[in-house]
């Protein structure tokens, strides 16, 4: 996984894919529990 993770740092542009689509996402905690249905 680290190996995958600095590949991806090493390129040019590693926010997003050749189709302009986003690689990194930046969510909140309350945000991740509410995809995974946790959120009591």
């Amino acid at each position: 996984m680290l190996s995958l993770i600095n590949n991806l740092f090493a390129c040019r542009v590693p926010y997003f894919c050749p189709h302009g689509r986003p690689l990194i996402v930046k969510m909140s905690i309350s945000d991740f529990e509410k995809k995974f249905k946790r959120l009591v």
